[in-house]
Formats: C-alpha cells, sequence, structure tokens
C-alpha cells in the first residue's frame, strides 16, 4: 500500500480506530483514481486531531452497500465517500450513516457537509440533530469552536449566494439557520456539564 495513501487516510481517522482503518484502505485501493487531493481540514474528536479530506475520488465500488465488512467499517467507508466529488454520492453515503447509531468519529463527517452549498443535504440532516446524538454534536462544537465559525460563515454565505434571491428571502427561514439555531442552543445547554468532564 502506497505509505501517503496510507497516512493521509489514517490521519483522517482517530487512532483508536487504526486497525479498521487500514482494513478499509486496503479494499479502497483498487477503487483509487490517480488524481488525488491533499487538501484537509483540521478538527478535534475527543482531543485526537483529525483530517477530514476536503474531497476524495474514488470510484463506486461494485457492492457500495459495503455488507461484507463490520459495521464499524463499513461506517469508515461511508464517512470518506461523504467527501466524493459527486454530490449524489455524498448525499447516499450520508443518509446510509445516519441510519445507524452515530459516533463521535463520525460527526465531523457529518459537520462537514452543513458547511456545504446542497440544501437537500442541510434538510437531511437537521432531523438527527436530536436527543439522541445532542451531546455528541454539543461536544464537538465546543472542542472545534473556531470550526464552528467557519462552518456558520458558509452557510451564511452559501444562503447568500444560492438561496436568498430563489427560496429563502430572510436567513432565519433556511434550513441552515434553523440548524445553527438548533447546534448554538445544544451548547449552551451542555457547555457547563460537558466542561466537567473535561
Amino acid at each position: 500500500m502506497d505509505r501517503d495513501f496510507q497516512r493521509f487516510y489514517l490521519n483522517a481517522f482517530p487512532q483508536y480506530l487504526e486497525e479498521d482503518v487500514l482494513v478499509v484502505l486496503n479494499y479502497l485501493q483498487s477503487y483509487s483514481t490517480k488524481f488525488h487531493s491533499k487538501h484537509t481540514y483540521q478538527v478535534f474528536v475527543k482531543q485526537d486531531v483529525i483530517h477530514l479530506p476536503v474531497r476524495t475520488y474514488f470510484k463506486l465500488p461494485n457492492n457500495p452497500q459495503f455488507s461484507n465488512f463490520p459495521i464499524i467499517q463499513q461506517k469508515i467507508l461511508c464517512c470518506i465517500y461523504t467527501r466524493h466529488h459527486d454530490g449524489f454520492i455524498r448525499q447516499t453515503m450520508l443518509e446510509r450513516l445516519l441510519n445507524s447509531p452515530l459516533d463521535d468519529f463520525v460527526i465531523p463527517y457529518v459537520f462537514q457537509l452543513l458547511g456545504e452549498y446542497v440544501q437537500e443535504i442541510l434538510k437531511t440532516i437537521e432531523p438527527y440533530i436530536n436527543e439522541n446524538n445532542h451531546i455528541l454534536f454539543a461536544q464537538f462544537i465546543l472542542e472545534n469552536p473556531k470550526y464552528f465559525q467557519i462552518t456558520e460563515s458558509r452557510i451564511i454565505s452559501y444562503w447568500n449566494e444560492y438561496y436568498r434571491h430563489t427560496q429563502n428571502k430572510y436567513f432565519k427561514d433556511y434550513i441552515g439557520a434553523k440548524i445553527l439555531t438548533k447546534l448554538k442552543n445544544l451548547v449552551q445547554n451542555h457547555a457547563h456539564d460537558l466542561n466537567k468532564i473535561h
């Protein structure tokens, strides 16, 4: 396995997942293309530094359900494909992630999609920012305040560019605004308890 390829994707997940990520990478090698973006976003997951790929360019596997993998490896595969250059594939893999209980390492990949321009993806995510996942989202935001600010700015910018003059004249009516309100409320409600944990 190419060492740069291996290191790039090992850095995209917390260290405790290393063995599972290596299994996934061994599988993905045959679906890799020559073009490979090395740009990443740095975030923290429970004090582990991870580097989210900006875009991936893997071909879609013959078995896109990944049903022959254990659930944790299926989730790792879906996370990687949520960074795919094809928006349809991003949404499909996001929906698969959301149909299972969310893990701490999944949250950054879901969160990254909030800062993209596809309104349908935001509508897919919004119902899952709920009581089952509120601690995970709040913890991620508290650990990554600058990243949250960047995501908020992107949501506002994409609304202004794509939706302000067509569907949502007022930002408060835009799905991205509703998501930001929910996330800020989560942080406000859980900041004290989560800070005590750290």
